[in-house]
């Protein structure tokens, strides 16, 4: 914990953070996993060893990519200590709340377990960070440029698939570009929906639902070639107009939590905003972080 002097008037972790983290352990499969963060509608979960330690952070990106490796059932029975153990960083409920967004800053990290008496009793990721509207008092309300590279992504640098794209193609490419985010268009270049690395988990979730209740069932391999977005629900993106305000945008990402923000119309966009995008924005352009850098780093 900082000391009290170097306090800020926004206040602690403990005001912001989610009470009660959602956490799976050790001895969990990566199936139950999987279905810890669907049914909670999370992308980090905290993995716990016996002693109730934190053994690791598992992100849906990492899913991805050990289903990419190794698309076999066995590999969802897999349990979380055949994964490596990481260094995680953690932060008190009583520590500023800017302290813990430069740790998220520094670190490049998206979410930060909040400890008391060497136990987990919440967590505190971007998502909590861009509700917190002091913050957003502290800038103008600018409108966007969907081609700045800080607040988001030009649609002409993004990848786009098509309906006839298969589960396992987008896995792969959901893997080998780092992104969690791909659009959906017709052979008209319109957009017709966009696909997270959420969704896909919700879908692979599905598979397994649906082998429980029927004696015959197709391979997981075989299902996830040959399942194509014709078969699968996509939704459309939450579109906003350009130019917009930035505020806009965070008050539309807050309210509905959408994966991504569509700059423009499906005819016409322009951009892509994301979560991410929206809190380097943020932390880019606060100038009472970048003095509080100084700060904390003395």
């Amino acid at each position: 914990m900082q000391s009290a002097s170097k306090m800020t008037s926004l206040g602690t972790v403990g005001k912001y953070m989610h009470d009660n983290a959602i956490v799976g352990f050790t001895s969990d499969s990566l199936l139950n996993v999987l279905e810890l963060m669907s049914k909670y509608y999370i992308r980090h979960l905290p993995i716990l060893d016996e002693e109730y330690n934190i053994y690791r952070i598992v992100t849906d990106k990492d899913l991805i990519d050990l289903v990419c490796v190794l698309p076999t059932l066995k590999t969802m029975i897999m349990t979380m200590d055949k994964l490596p153990s990481q260094k995680v960083i953690t932060i008190s409920k009583d520590d500023d709340i800017v302290y813990a967004i430069l740790q998220m800053t520094k670190n490049v990290i998206s979410c930060l377990p909040v400890m008391e008496d060497n136990s987990i009793v919440g967590i505190i990721t971007i998502s909590d960070i861009l509700r917190i509207d002091k913050l957003w008092a502290e800038l103008p309300n600018t409108e966007i440029n969907p081609y700045d590279r800080v607040l988001g992504h030009a649609i002409t640098s993004l990848m786009k698939i098509t309906p006839d794209h298969s589960l396992w193609q987008i896995l792969d490419l959901l893997k080998s570009s780092e992104i969690r985010n791909l659009l959906v268009t017709d052979r008209f270049e319109t957009i017709t929906g966009v696909v997270s690395s959420q969704q896909v988990i919700f879908e692979i979730i599905d598979y397994h639902r649906r082998l429980r209740h029927i004696r015959k069932s197709i391979s997981f391999e075989h299902y996830l070639f040959n399942t194509t977005l014709e078969h699968v629900m996509v939704p459309m993106p939450l579109s906003i107009e350009a130019p917009s305000h930035v505020k806009d945008i965070r008050d539309l990402l807050i309210s509905d939590s959408p994966t991504a923000i569509l700059v423009g119309s499906p005819e016409h966009p322009s951009g892509l905003i994301t979560e991410r995008d929206l809190y380097h924005y943020l932390t880019h352009n606060l100038d009472k972080l970048k003095t509080l850098r100084q700060v904390y780093s003395t």
